[in-house]
C-alpha cells in the first residue's frame, strides 16, 4: 500500500541521527494540515498510514525500532514508543512518557515521566473507561479501566488491576482511594415502585369505583 499520508524528511534528530522527521502529505485529523512537520520515526513501519487512520506524532515525539502507533493514537512533546511497543485505540502520550520492550497501551493516556515496560499493559475497559497514568509511574503489570496512577507508583509484573465502575480509583505514592462519581450517593426510588400502577378504590356503599 502506498503511503499517501506522510513522508520521511531529511531532517535528522539532533541526538539520534538515524531518526527523521515526518511531513504530512495530506490533512490528518483536525489539527494536522498538509505540509506540517511531525515527530521522528525510524521507518514507515512505526506510524500507520492506513486510510482514515489519524494516528500522528507531534512535536519532538519518537516512534522507533519496531514500535507501532496506530488507530488514531497520538504522541506529543518528547514522548517515545520504542522496541516492540504497540500504541493503539486512540491512546495519547505526552511529556516524557515512554512505552518500551513488549509493552502495549490501548485507549490509555500517559503523561509526565510515566513508563510502561516489559510486558506491561494499560488498556481501556469494555465500558470505555480509560486509564490515566502520570507522574513517575512505572507499569510492568496490567492496568485496565477507570484508574488514575500518579506519583512514585510501581505496578509489578503479575499484578492485574481492573476497574469498570464509574468510580475512579486513584493510586498515588502507595495510597489508594476512590473518587466517587457525581450523583452516586443520591437516593433514588426503586424502579418497581415507580412503575407500579395505583389501585382503584371501590365504594362499598354504592358499589362504584372511584
Amino acid at each position: 500500500m502506498t503511503n499517501d499520508k506522510y513522508e520521511i524528511t531529511d531532517i535528522a534528530h539532533p541526538e539520534y541521527p538515524w531518526l527523521h522527521r515526518i511531513r504530512a502529505l495530506q490533512d490528518v485529523g483536525k489539527d494536522v494540515k498538509k505540509g506540517d512537520l511531525g515527530g521522528y520515526v525510524e521507518s514507515e513501519s512505526n506510524l500507520s498510514f492506513e486510510p482514515k487512520d489519524n494516528a500522528w506524532l507531534y512535536d519532538d515525539s519518537i516512534a522507533c525500532n519496531t514500535a507501532y502507533v496506530c488507530q488514531d493514537s497520538c504522541l506529543y512533546k518528547k514522548s517515545m514508543a520504542k522496541d516492540k511497543a504497540y500504541i493503539s485505540k486512540g491512546s495519547s502520550m505526552s511529556g516524557s512518557s515512554i512505552v518500551e520492550d513488549d509493552a502495549m497501551i490501548q485507549g490509555a493516556s500517559l503523561y509526565g515521566n510515566a513508563r510502561i515496560s516489559g510486558t506491561g499493559m494499560a488498556l481501556s475497559s469494555r465500558g470505555g473507561y480509560r486509564p490515566t497514568i502520570s507522574g513517575d509511574v512505572s507499569v510492568y503489570g496490567l492496568v485496565c479501566g477507570n484508574f488514575h496512577l500518579d506519583g512514585q507508583t510501581v505496578i509489578l509484573e503479575g499484578e492485574k488491576l481492573y476497574n469498570q465502575r464509574d468510580d475512579r480509583i486513584v493510586i498515588s505514592n502507595g495510597l489508594r482511594y476512590v473518587e466517587r462519581s457525581l450523583g452516586m450517593d443520591n437516593l433514588q426510588q426503586s424502579r418497581s415502585r415507580q412503575a407500579a400502577p395505583k389501585e382503584k378504590k371501590k365504594d362499598r356503599t354504592h358499589g362504584m369505583v372511584r
